[in-house]
């Protein structure tokens, strides 16, 4: 079949394998004017690497490949078919990849959300690795990519990004396909339902419960069975007729701490290999959980200020304020407006008593800006979480011992151990690593031994 120009000019029968084979040539040839927007060769051949990577991991089961014919038809990409996607993610990003990335699944009404996210050690300079398959069509749209980065929020810096490839199914009805001419963006009905679904979805991964699985080398626990047996397979008289059960106790990682570099990281080994440990950054992530899970444990206790203070402000900050008012009154904030733009605080989170208010409002209120402009069209923060998240990192920083403190073995060795008893103990929250490790093979390649 020959078509030209949009215009049919022969059909006829032709014997050849099975599937489709499709040639294009002198693309532009009747609209000239179009061949002008086009970029220079290498960007062009990175958008159309790009198009084929994508429709490689949305078809796994389809042999797909391009080549250069003005290199003679060499293969630039070449995807045999294959039997599940981890096996496509291999062939695209290789081996060491494959091994930050952690699964992703959540079935809930309306809504399947699955695929693979990177671990918080492995993140980007930009959004290209974040890939979205919405009913197994490739899209770009704002509110996933925000979902996604609200879910790091307190585990990669703001400026970097994770990778993630999800696929989501959702009622047809409830995506509209045609907001795009190339049909890669969509719009959803319900886009704040579809911002939580998926950040929950990625949380869960990212935040399992018992034992935190992002960082599973340094921080595994032991688990030893103790049995007890007769010796050498002899029975023991006095526990002969006794029902016995075998009893899981739970071990808790080894640790030696060798002392302190700089008077700013920790250096010891944990469950028998060397980490280097930012002492800042580690006793911001214990002060954070704390908090949280204090917070999270109790109900919410007010302060009663003996004076009440004033706060004045822009008239857009003002704005904003007023528009979350009744979540802060849930976090027991009780801010009374007193004109335009000027607003008396009576009450504070206990929490927060002693802190100063009125940077701790102004803070808050930058805060709210920030992450609502940052969060995709339709999307405005309304749990109480992205604000608490925001309150309590400011705060567990502010308390957190500082860089050039000086720390006695028993403070180090009690930093590291409540430490691993976080749920995140691998970055502040703040994004910013804690602890780097290296096992022995490690070194032994530093070091020329293997």
């Amino acid at each position: 079949m020959e078509i030209a120009g949009g215009e049919f000019i022969k059909s006829t029968d032709a014997g050849c394998p099975p599937g489709t084979e499709i040639e294009v040539r002198d693309l532009f040839y009747n609209v000239p004017a179009r061949k002008s927007f086009l970029k220079g060769h290498a960007t062009e051949l990175g958008h159309m690497l790009n198009i084929v990577t994508r429709h490689a991991l949305g078809y796994k089961d389809i042999h797909l490949t391009l080549m250069n014919i003005d290199k003679g038809g060499v293969p630039l990409l070449d995807f045999p078919p294959v039997g599940d996607v981890e096996e496509r993610l291999y062939q695209i990003y290789g081996g060491d990849i494959l091994q930050e990335l952690m699964n992703v699944s959540c079935e809930t009404e309306g809504c399947s959300i699955h695929g693979f996210i990177s671990r918080p050690s492995l993140t980007f300079r930009s959004r290209e690795n974040q890939l979205f398959f919405v009913n197994k069509r490739s899209v770009r749209n704002p509110t996933l990519s925000h979902a996604l980065q609200e879910a790091y929020s307190d585990l990669i810096p703001r400026d970097r990004y994770a990778m993630a490839v999800l696929w989501i199914e959702i009622d047809p009805a409830s995506v509209d396909v045609n907001v795009h001419p190339s049909k890669r963006e969509v719009k959803f009905r319900d886009n704040r339902y579809i911002h939580d679904r998926v950040a929950g979805a990625v949380r869960d991964s990212l935040r399992p419960k018992g034992r935190a699985s992002a960082y599973p080398e340094a921080f595994e626990s032991a688990v030893r069975p103790e049995i007890r047996e007769g010796i050498a397979g002899h029975p023991n008289p006095f526990i002969d007729d006794r029902e016995f059960h075998p009893q899981e106790i739970s071990v808790g990682p080894s640790i030696r701490v060798f002392g302190q570099v700089g008077a700013l990281f920790i250096v010891g080994e944990i469950n028998g290999e060397l980490h280097i440990i930012d002492q800042h950054a580690a006793h911001e992530r214990v002060i954070y959980d704390r908090l949280k899970r204090g917070y999270a444990d109790s109900k919410i206790e007010v302060q009663y200020l003996l004076i009440p203070e004033t706060l004045e402000l822009s008239l857009d900050k003002a704005h904003v304020l007023m528009g979350y008012q009744e979540t802060l009154s849930r976090l027991g904030f009780d801010i009374e407006e007193m004109g335009e733009r000027s607003f008396m605080i009576r009450t504070v989170p206990v929490l927060f008593a002693g802190e100063a208010c009125r940077a701790l409002i102004t803070d808050m209120i930058d805060e709210m800006i920030e992450r609502e402009s940052s969060s995709g069209r339709g999307i405005r923060l309304t749990a109480t979480e992205d604000i608490l998240n925001a309150l309590l990192s400011r705060k567990a920083c502010h308390k957190a011992v500082r860089g050039k403190d000086l720390l006695s073995q028993g403070e180090m060795t009690s930093l590291l151990s409540a430490l691993l008893q976080t749920d995140m103990p691998y970055t502040c929250p703040h994004g910013r690593p804690i602890v780097r490790r290296f096992s022995y093979t490690d070194m032994e390649k530093m070091f020329g031994r293997t």
